[in-house]
Protein backbone atom coordinates (compact mmCIF):
# COMPACT_ATOMS: atom_id res chain seq x y z
CA UNK A 1 0.00 0.00 0.00
CA UNK A 2 1.48 3.38 -1.31
CA UNK A 3 2.65 5.88 1.67
CA UNK A 4 0.23 8.27 2.55
CA UNK A 5 -3.35 6.03 1.47
CA UNK A 6 -6.31 7.08 3.44
CA UNK A 7 -7.91 4.18 5.15
CA UNK A 8 -11.48 4.10 5.31
CA UNK A 9 -13.01 4.03 8.61
CA UNK A 10 -14.90 0.51 9.79
CA UNK A 11 -18.15 0.11 11.24
CA UNK A 12 -16.33 -0.99 14.53
CA UNK A 13 -14.27 2.23 14.82
CA UNK A 14 -17.54 4.24 14.14
CA UNK A 15 -19.02 2.46 17.21
CA UNK A 16 -16.26 3.39 19.38
CA UNK A 17 -16.28 6.91 18.11
CA UNK A 18 -19.81 7.03 19.11
CA UNK A 19 -19.28 5.46 22.56
CA UNK A 20 -16.26 7.31 23.64
CA UNK A 21 -18.35 11.15 22.11
CA UNK A 22 -21.49 9.59 24.94
CA UNK A 23 -18.62 9.48 27.67
CA UNK A 24 -16.92 12.73 27.02
CA UNK A 25 -20.63 14.01 27.32
CA UNK A 26 -21.39 12.22 30.25
CA UNK A 27 -18.66 13.76 32.36
CA UNK A 28 -19.09 17.49 30.84
CA UNK A 29 -22.82 17.20 32.34
CA UNK A 30 -21.89 15.98 35.12
CA UNK A 31 -18.97 18.88 35.82
CA UNK A 32 -21.51 21.14 34.69
CA UNK A 33 -24.43 20.18 37.16
CA UNK A 34 -21.44 20.03 39.86
CA UNK A 35 -20.89 23.86 39.31
CA UNK A 36 -23.84 24.72 39.28
CA UNK A 37 -24.38 22.89 42.30
CA UNK A 38 -21.19 24.25 44.12
CA UNK A 39 -21.53 28.52 42.96
CA UNK A 40 -25.92 27.75 43.92
CA UNK A 41 -24.49 27.00 47.47
CA UNK A 42 -21.88 29.63 48.01
CA UNK A 43 -24.35 32.39 46.67
CA UNK A 44 -26.83 30.85 48.94
CA UNK A 45 -24.76 30.65 52.15
CA UNK A 46 -22.82 33.91 51.99
CA UNK A 47 -23.55 37.43 51.81
CA UNK A 48 -19.77 38.57 50.49
CA UNK A 49 -17.71 36.54 48.21
CA UNK A 50 -14.26 36.75 47.78
CA UNK A 51 -12.25 35.13 45.24
CA UNK A 52 -9.11 34.83 43.75
CA UNK A 53 -7.82 36.63 40.30
CA UNK A 54 -6.44 33.33 39.12
CA UNK A 55 -4.44 33.46 35.78
CA UNK A 56 -6.69 30.23 34.78
CA UNK A 57 -5.17 29.53 31.39
CA UNK A 58 -1.33 30.73 32.80
CA UNK A 59 -2.36 28.10 36.34
CA UNK A 60 -3.48 25.15 34.07
CA UNK A 61 -0.39 25.33 31.29
CA UNK A 62 2.66 26.12 33.28
CA UNK A 63 2.59 24.92 37.11
CA UNK A 64 3.42 21.44 38.65
CA UNK A 65 2.98 18.35 36.92
CA UNK A 66 0.91 17.32 34.33
CA UNK A 67 -1.71 15.67 36.78
CA UNK A 68 -2.32 19.06 37.88
CA UNK A 69 -2.63 20.70 35.30
CA UNK A 70 -5.04 18.61 34.16
CA UNK A 71 -7.07 18.79 37.25
CA UNK A 72 -7.01 22.49 37.41
CA UNK A 73 -8.30 22.13 33.42
CA UNK A 74 -11.24 20.25 34.70
CA UNK A 75 -12.15 22.14 37.63
CA UNK A 76 -13.21 24.38 35.28
CA UNK A 77 -12.21 27.46 36.97
CA UNK A 78 -12.89 29.98 35.13
CA UNK A 79 -16.93 29.22 34.13
CA UNK A 80 -17.13 28.89 37.86
CA UNK A 81 -16.22 32.34 38.21
CA UNK A 82 -18.86 33.60 35.69
CA UNK A 83 -21.30 31.54 37.33
CA UNK A 84 -20.43 33.36 40.54
CA UNK A 85 -20.60 36.91 39.02
CA UNK A 86 -24.40 36.66 37.41
CA UNK A 87 -25.55 34.69 40.76
CA UNK A 88 -24.53 37.11 42.99
CA UNK A 89 -25.86 39.73 40.95
CA UNK A 90 -29.35 37.48 41.12
CA UNK A 91 -29.53 37.77 44.60
CA UNK A 92 -27.84 40.91 45.88
CA UNK A 93 -24.51 39.22 46.89
CA UNK A 94 -21.30 41.20 46.70
CA UNK A 95 -18.34 39.31 44.98
CA UNK A 96 -15.04 41.17 45.77
CA UNK A 97 -12.23 39.54 43.58
CA UNK A 98 -8.80 39.89 45.50
CA UNK A 99 -5.82 40.66 43.14
CA UNK A 100 -4.09 37.54 42.01
CA UNK A 101 -0.56 38.08 43.65
CA UNK A 102 -1.98 38.78 47.00
CA UNK A 103 -0.12 36.06 49.00
CA UNK A 104 -2.69 34.23 50.28
CA UNK A 105 -1.61 30.92 50.80
CA UNK A 106 2.07 32.22 52.02
CA UNK A 107 0.32 34.12 54.50
CA UNK A 108 -0.27 32.87 58.00
CA UNK A 109 -3.62 33.41 58.70
CA UNK A 110 -3.23 33.48 62.41
CA UNK A 111 0.06 36.04 62.86
CA UNK A 112 -0.04 37.40 59.38
CA UNK A 113 3.21 36.33 58.71
CA UNK A 114 4.13 35.83 54.49
CA UNK A 115 6.42 33.16 54.07
CA UNK A 116 7.92 33.60 50.62
CA UNK A 117 10.07 30.42 50.96
CA UNK A 118 7.21 28.49 50.65
CA UNK A 119 7.00 26.06 47.82
CA UNK A 120 4.40 24.89 45.62
CA UNK A 121 4.41 21.14 46.12
CA UNK A 122 3.89 21.78 50.08
CA UNK A 123 0.26 21.22 51.21
CA UNK A 124 0.82 21.68 54.65
CA UNK A 125 3.10 23.60 56.41
CA UNK A 126 4.04 25.65 59.43
CA UNK A 127 4.77 29.09 60.60
CA UNK A 128 6.99 30.52 62.90
CA UNK A 129 4.17 31.33 65.35
CA UNK A 130 3.67 27.65 65.68
CA UNK A 131 0.22 27.10 63.86
CA UNK A 132 -0.18 24.41 61.30
CA UNK A 133 -1.70 25.25 58.05
CA UNK A 134 -3.12 23.47 55.11
CA UNK A 135 -1.98 25.38 52.13
CA UNK A 136 -6.07 25.56 50.57
CA UNK A 137 -7.93 26.45 53.51
CA UNK A 138 -5.17 28.92 55.05
CA UNK A 139 -5.67 30.33 51.65
CA UNK A 140 -9.18 30.69 51.85
CA UNK A 141 -9.59 32.05 55.55
CA UNK A 142 -7.06 34.94 54.20
CA UNK A 143 -9.01 35.63 50.83
CA UNK A 144 -12.05 36.17 52.89
CA UNK A 145 -10.41 38.46 55.53
CA UNK A 146 -8.89 40.26 52.71
CA UNK A 147 -12.39 40.67 50.54
CA UNK A 148 -13.90 42.41 53.57
CA UNK A 149 -11.23 44.66 53.92
CA UNK A 150 -11.25 45.53 50.90
CA UNK A 151 -15.30 46.53 51.62
CA UNK A 152 -13.85 48.29 54.35
CA UNK A 153 -15.40 45.84 56.76
CA UNK A 154 -12.20 45.20 58.29
CA UNK A 155 -13.06 46.68 61.74
CA UNK A 156 -16.09 44.30 61.74
CA UNK A 157 -15.68 41.71 64.97
CA UNK A 158 -15.50 38.60 63.76
CA UNK A 159 -16.86 36.08 65.82
CA UNK A 160 -15.75 32.01 65.74
CA UNK A 161 -13.42 33.24 62.56
CA UNK A 162 -14.13 32.91 58.51
CA UNK A 163 -13.64 29.37 57.50
CA UNK A 164 -13.20 28.10 54.10
CA UNK A 165 -16.67 27.87 53.12
CA UNK A 166 -17.70 31.48 53.62
CA UNK A 167 -19.38 31.42 56.59
CA UNK A 168 -17.60 33.85 58.68
CA UNK A 169 -17.87 36.33 55.89
CA UNK A 170 -21.56 35.65 55.45
CA UNK A 171 -22.02 36.49 59.65
CA UNK A 172 -19.43 39.54 59.65
CA UNK A 173 -21.70 41.33 56.47
CA UNK A 174 -24.91 41.18 59.16
CA UNK A 175 -22.77 42.39 61.57
CA UNK A 176 -22.36 46.85 62.83
CA UNK A 177 -20.36 48.45 63.88
CA UNK A 178 -20.66 50.35 68.05
CA UNK A 179 -24.00 49.31 67.69
CA UNK A 180 -24.97 50.82 64.44
CA UNK A 181 -25.13 49.15 60.92
CA UNK A 182 -22.88 50.66 58.51
CA UNK A 183 -23.34 52.07 55.32
CA UNK A 184 -22.75 48.78 53.31
CA UNK A 185 -24.35 46.33 55.30
CA UNK A 186 -27.76 48.65 54.97
CA UNK A 187 -27.10 48.45 51.11
CA UNK A 188 -26.25 44.73 51.58
CA UNK A 189 -29.40 44.05 53.88
CA UNK A 190 -31.64 45.83 51.22
CA UNK A 191 -30.62 44.09 48.17
CA UNK A 192 -31.22 40.58 49.87
CA UNK A 193 -34.61 41.67 51.66
CA UNK A 194 -35.67 43.01 47.81
CA UNK A 195 -37.85 40.43 45.99
CA UNK A 196 -36.64 39.54 42.80
CA UNK A 197 -39.23 41.26 39.98
CA UNK A 198 -42.57 39.34 39.24
CA UNK A 199 -41.71 38.95 35.67
CA UNK A 200 -38.48 36.52 36.84
CA UNK A 201 -40.65 34.84 39.58
CA UNK A 202 -42.87 33.83 37.47
CA UNK A 203 -45.84 35.81 38.77
CA UNK A 204 -46.68 37.68 36.12
CA UNK A 205 -47.35 36.41 32.67
CA UNK A 206 -45.61 37.04 29.54
CA UNK A 207 -47.21 38.72 27.18
CA UNK A 208 -48.29 37.96 24.16
CA UNK A 209 -47.80 39.81 20.45
CA UNK A 210 -50.21 39.43 18.16
CA UNK A 211 -48.95 41.17 15.08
Amino acid sequence: MPKGTRIEASQRMHRRKRQIGKLHTQIADARRDHQHQLTAKGVASAQVIAIEDLAVRATACGMGRKAFRRGVADAGLGEIRRQLTYKASWHGRELVVVDRFYPSSKTCSACGEVNAALPLRDRQWTCACGADHHRDRNAAINLAREGLRQLNLSNTPRSGGIDARGEGACASAGSSVDGQPTSLNRELNYRAAKPRSTRRAGLEPKRRVVG
